[in-house]
């Protein structure tokens, strides 16, 4: 690397000397009258389109350098590797298992050196090198093993190449909608809360005369429980394929395993079945009786719209005295309901942005001045409507993530656990025997 250091050291002292006579010369050009006014910022012009030739030669020598010195790390991984006994298995022709941590970092390094695009004139030496170690294939976990090594694409590889320049397409899961809908409460580090209800409404009071003796009233409060439960999830991750993604892997596990707590809390809030998790609101409801809505669908009348559906069923609640703040449908049958309408009258809801506000890319439209949302976890053609703010969703601790490399087996595997956990309660029961809930089962025809 000597011709190419010395080089440097020139392009270096060049880019000084320019530097000074620029200085000299603003200097000069402050100070300047009118007929030398012109000379001297024609100087400086000069001066600056020198600067940026020798910038530019001062880059290209460095990444010639650069590369000289990439090579020469190649090379001499190479050659280290290349000194020791064969293994058993390259004999037997199959691919050899790194032996010593030279073959390790020669391998990482060959990697790098095939996939990089900031060097592409190392690429084919990398592959090269690749292709004396087996291939690629060296890594290949046993069958059996449970946790995200890293070591083939379908098992996180994909996100190791550093040729991955956009960020990872990640599955598309729902939100959690009943968080914007209900009161969430903190209740700290309890197992359990008791929730109080009183009945669907309360008898009303009656006209009395003058002198008697006014009517007394009972009532009664009952009293339900939301057990506090932990939603949890882990994910294993093999300690290589964290370095080795440069982050990309543990930002990917963080992210997938709030989404999955995201899910678990919807789900539980719609369809817990109770004793041994959440109460639900669907198992509360029912789809039959005192709060269920009966409903006939039609995809071309009025009368038998999606949205006469949510307008039946909020009247259903306004005669308990329950003012309704939300609606939750199935995702589908949220756009079939969107969609509904004659050749003659149109849609019945605008689909741009008109009087049903229908706001695709968040999931959710306005009818009657109710939100509506809609969720997978709800089954198709069925709809709740309620009082959603008058109902609690209880957390614990809040939302954590626990890291451990010693727990179990990891230590001696190699891996990294990543675990997701939060405390919720939640009984359905209590909001729906006070009347906060109707639920509709033929929403959509």
């Amino acid at each position: 690397m000597g011709d190419v250091s010395q080089q440097l050291e020139g392009l270096t002292s060049q880019q000084g000397e320019i530097l000074r006579k620029m200085e000299a010369l603003n200097t000069e050009l402050a100070e300047a009258k009118d007929e030398r006014y012109d000379e001297v910022k024609a100087q400086l012009k000069g001066l600056a389109d020198d600067m940026a030739t020798v910038t530019a030669e001062r880059k290209a020598a460095e990444r010639e350098a650069e590369i000289k010195r990439q090579g020469d790390i190649l090379r001499d991984l190479s050659e280290r590797v290349n000194q020791r006994t064969p293994s058993k298995a390259g004999v037997i022709g199959t691919a050899q298992a790194p032996s010593t941590a030279g073959d390790s970092s020669l391998f990482h390094w060959a990697l790098w050196a095939s996939k990089t695009t900031k060097f592409p004139e190392l690429n084919a030496e990398g592959k090269a090198l690749l292709e004396g170690m087996g291939g690629t294939t060296w890594a290949t976990a046993p069958d059996g093993v449970k946790a995200t090594l890293g070591d083939t694409g379908a098992n996180g590889g994909n996100v190791v190449p550093p040729n991955v320049l956009t960020s990872v397409i990640e599955i598309a899961t729902a939100s959690n909608p009943y968080r914007r809908l209900l009161q969430v409460v903190d209740a700290g580090f309890v197992t359990g809360v008791d929730v109080p209800a009183e009945s669907i409404a309360p008898a009303r009071a009656g006209v009395q005369a003058y002198g008697a003796t006014k009517t007394n009233l009972n009532f009664t409060v009952g009293k339900y429980s939301a057990t506090m439960y932990t939603v949890a999830a882990i994910y294993d991750v093999g300690n290589q394929f964290l370095r080795n993604s440069r982050g990309a892997a543990e930002q990917l596990v963080r992210d997938r395993l709030s989404r999955a707590i995201a899910l678990g809390e919807a789900y539980y809030i719609l369809n817990g079945a109770g004793t041994t998790e959440p109460s639900g609101l669907l198992p509360a409801l029912g789809t039959s009786g005192t709060f269920v809505t009966s409903f006939t669908a039609s995809s071309t009348t009025l009368a038998g719209s999606s949205a006469a559906a949510i307008a039946k069923a909020t009247g259903t609640l306004a005669n308990r005295a329950r003012i309704a703040d939300g609606a939750v449908c199935n995702a589908s049958d949220f756009w079939i309901m969107a969609a509904q309408g004659t050749d003659s009258a149109g849609f019945f809801m605008a689909p741009a942005q008109g009087p049903g506000a229908i706001d695709p890319t968040g999931m959710t439209l306005r009818i009657w001045g109710l939100p509506v949302y809609g969720d997978p976890n709800m089954p198709t053609d069925s709809m709740v409507v309620g009082e959603w703010k008058s109902a609690t969703l209880f957390t614990g601790q809040t939302y954590r993530v626990d890291v451990s490399d010693q727990a179990g087996t990891r230590w001696d595997t190699n891996e990294t656990g990543f675990r997701g956990e939060e405390e919720i309660a939640f009984n359905g029961i209590p909001y729906v025997v006070s009347g906060l809930f109707q639920r509709v089962t033929d929403f959509t025809p």
